[in-house]
This record gives C-alpha cells, sequence and structure tokens, in this order.
C-alpha cells in the first residue's frame, strides 16, 4: 500500500482560514473562487476543505471538500482522522418530504469529474471529535482509496457559523 503525504504550509493554512475559506454551504466565498488546491496524488485533487464542528459538545462535526479527479476512475473507500475516532461517508437527500442521512460504503470518482461535499449532500461525519479541536485549529484527514493509495490532508477548523477564528 502507497501512502503519501501531501505537507500544508503555514501560509496556506492561513489562506484556507481567511476570507476565502468556504463559507456554511461548502462554496468558496467572495466571489466565488475556488480556494487552492491542498492536496493532490494519483490525479485527485483536494480544494476548499474544511471541518465543521458540532454546535453542541459530544455530536457529530462534519468534513467538507471538493474532490477533482484527473485520472481514471477511483473509489474513494473510506476517511479517517487521527482526531476523530471514526470517520463516515455519508450522503443527505431529500426522500419522501424529508431530509434524510445515509451512510455510503464508498464513493465513486469518476474520471474528469468534480465531486463537491458540501451541506445538505455528501459529506464525511466524524464521530467523537477531539473535544479540545477550536475554530482555526487544522484537522488531518487521510483518504483511503479502494485500490489501496491513500491521501493526506488538512482542513481547517470551523464553527457552525462557518468562522475560521483567529481574525
Amino acid at each position: 500500500m502507497r501512502r503519501l503525504f501531501v505537507p500544508t504550509s503555514a501560509a496556506l493554512l492561513l489562506m484556507l482560514a481567511g476570507c476565502d475559506a468556504p463559507n456554511a454551504q461548502g462554496n468558496a466565498a467572495a466571489g466565488g473562487n475556488e480556494a487552492a488546491v491542498i492536496a493532490q496524488s494519483g490525479g485527485i485533487g483536494i480544494s476548499n476543505a474544511f471541518v465543521r464542528l458540532p454546535a453542541v459538545a459530544g455530536r457529530p462535526g462534519a468534513a467538507y471538500f471538493t474532490l477533482r479527479n484527473e485520472g481514471e476512475a477511483r473509489i474513494l473507500a473510506s476517511v479517517s482522522s487521527s482526531k476523530a475516532k471514526r470517520a463516515e461517508i455519508h450522503e443527505s437527500k431529500m426522500e419522501g418530504g424529508m431530509m434524510r442521512m445515509a451512510k455510503l460504503e464508498n464513493l465513486p470518482l469518476p474520471a474528469g469529474a468534480t465531486t463537491t461535499l458540501a451541506s445538505g449532500g455528501l459529506h464525511i461525519m466524524l464521530f467523537d471529535l477531539d473535544p479540545a479541536l477550536k475554530a482555526g485549529d487544522s484537522v488531518p484527514l487521510t483518504l483511503e482509496f479502494a485500490d489501496g493509495d491513500s491521501l493526506r490532508m488538512e482542513a481547517i477548523a470551523q464553527t457552525v457559523a462557518g468562522s475560521a477564528g483567529g481574525h
């Protein structure tokens, strides 16, 4: 199994925590410009990554980001974080007039496609998050693909209001 680590510079973390950080809907604020790619491997590029901290302690948080697959079709098999005891790929969708959330066993990433994980749609649920996490902290996430590759990235913690804190 190949493991890849993509280092994130302090300047990039500050940029992502700033005014161009994704808002509560997972879209880039201020003009809709997509944030810089923060991790890339095997044709997969990741941008706009943030973790929404739970509003109530003990509840799950959620990770959101954009995946751009410039290579061949891939399957995201799982996600993990050293800051959460468990992470699951989830999808929210309307069924019978009600919003429902369901765990997905994996997430297909078609070749040449962009997949956005955002509030109200695809997302990563983070259970039993480290209670010491606060807005502006870096949250490591490891994406595991069905072919055995993995990609490590960092996401910025935000409050429900979208604030990354510190400015």
